[in-house]
């Protein structure tokens, strides 16, 4: 860890010269107070936006400020030492807070869910990206001369966002081929199956590539076929799925858990706090899936003792997952007041089912998927079908667009910062309307996702949905 942040807040206190008989006085603890909170203030600055070894920080900072306080003033009381110690560790330590319930009527889901921001380690899970090794890649570290191999590891496949996201990855390896940098671009999906990452991570490094971008499976299946990329000196990049591991060149990832937590607040807010809800995930066992709901959303929905979950079925992320998992929900309850969907696809299916049922709708959440926004564009508002209406977060395609760009960079020899983090955007619902207008999203099939609109060209886009 760099001693920068330390050394400079302790050449504070040094400064300071507090007196030795008034180290007990009120004046004194509280002179100390802003020392404590300014050095804490400083390793919280230093270290944010990225995976800050917070433990660290507490342990040097808490062992160098009592050092410093006895050599100050004295043999310092306990009362200042045990206050200092507990301050630094309170405020830089990794223990995730609990949610404080905000009342629904007050409650704004569209700036609530962003506190705290995206890789906290108040957030449930603690810190996203957290590693001991240091937060810039070294000039040089992986410099290699063009052109070069690369293969990209995903973690899904066979539905329409990691179609998209395959359409992202490939126009991006395209332009670096077109440059003369990519020869050779490899791009393999495992469907969601863990054991069959494993198996392309363990054919991927016997095909010696110049670097790897990986979008883990599983957070920690994968561990510890990532780290043997990071041990034989290959740029490895993890992107678009959560990933436990701490061996990586670049982590370039969106908190999930800020996905789950505004679809819950937009929830709650809907319901007044209070009803009976079912919900939806997607793939057993993979990242998005556990910080969606298990570290995003339920721990929301937990906050409010009136929220209660009537059931949880996974669905595959798929439309027909969704109709099925809500089908069998709709057989079990008589009353479902709302749909916590982490998926898009999932709830387009939940939509279908409750029509088809002859069941009132009900507020759902979901993401762009096309498939969801049409049923919301079509059901919203008509009083005769109940009270329909969605929330739209965003997982962007271009996430592994921007895995390529991490790992040309390395290759290309430039010193990277190890670990982005980004808050999940989300579709307006008030400018829905004028998207479709501009860009006729309503004459797309379902399986577009609207956020490709802004990174793939329509004529790429036309293509792909045979609408040339």
């Amino acid at each position: 860890m760099s001693e920068d942040v330390v050394s400079i807040a302790l050449d504070i206190l040094r400064k300071r010269k507090i007196p030795r008989r008034s180290a007990i006085s009120t004046s004194a603890k509280v002179a100390l107070g802003v020392i404590v909170a300014g050095i804490v203030g400083a390793a919280g600055g230093y270290y944010a936006g990225g995976a800050g070894a917070v433990r660290e920080v507490t342990k040097k900072v808490t062992e160098r400020i009592t050092e410093t306080i006895t050599k100050t003033v004295g043999t310092a009381p306990s009362v200042i030492t045990e206050a200092v110690t507990k301050t630094v560790t309170v405020t830089a330590g990794a223990t995730p807070t609990a949610f404080q319930p905000i009342p629904p009527e007050e409650l704004d889901p569209f700036t609530a869910y962003l506190v705290p921001p995206p890789g906290s380690a108040a957030l449930p899970g603690g810190p996203l990206g957290d590693t001991y090794l240091p937060e810039f890649t070294r000039l040089d570290e992986y410099r290699k001369e063009p052109p070069w191999k690369i293969v990209l590891a995903s973690h899904g496949g066979g539905i329409s966002w990691t179609e998209l996201m395959k359409k992202a990855y490939t126009l991006r390896a395209k332009m670096y081929e077109d440059l003369g940098l990519i020869e050779e671009f490899t791009y393999r999906e495992p469907f969601f199956d863990v054991e069959k990452q494993v198996t392309q991570l363990e054919e991927i490094y016997a095909m010696e590539p110049d670097a790897v971008v990986i979008s883990p499976t599983n957070p920690e299946a994968v561990i510890p076929h990532v780290d043997k990329f990071f041990d034989a000196g290959i740029p490895t990049v993890i992107v678009n799925s959560e990933y436990a591991g701490k061996k990586f060149s670049a982590y370039r990832m969106q908190d999930n858990r800020l996905f789950g937590k505004l679809q819950a607040l937009w929830l709650v807010k809907q319901l007044k706090g209070k009803g009976k809800i079912v919900v939806l995930r997607g793939a057993p066992g993979e990242g998005p899936d556990i910080y969606r709901w298990e570290l995003g959303a339920k721990p929301i929905i937990d906050a409010y003792p009136d929220m209660e979950v009537l059931g949880v079925a996974p669905t595959g992320w798929s439309y027909d997952g969704g109709k099925k998992a809500t089908e069998a929900f709709l057989a079990a309850h008589p009353q479902i007041d709302g749909v916590i969907s982490i998926g898009g696809e999932p709830t387009a299916g939940a939509v279908d089912a409750f029509i088809e049922a002859g069941r009132e709708l009900v507020p759902m959440t979901g993401e762009d998927s096309n498939a969801l926004v049409k049923r919301w564009l079509k059901y919203r508002g008509k009083t005769e079908y109940g009270y329909f209406d969605s929330v739209f977060p965003v997982m962007p395609v271009w996430w592994g667009a921007m895995g390529i760009d991490a790992a040309v960079a390395l290759l290309q020899g430039i010193h990277v910062k190890r670990t982005i983090l980004y808050a999940p955007p989300y579709l307006p619902n008030e400018k829905i309307p004028y998207y479709v207008e501009k860009y006729h999203f309503d004459k797309y099939p379902d399986d577009l996702w609207w956020n490709a609109i802004w990174y793939i060209p329509h004529d790429e886009l036309a293509k792909m949905f045979g609408m040339e």
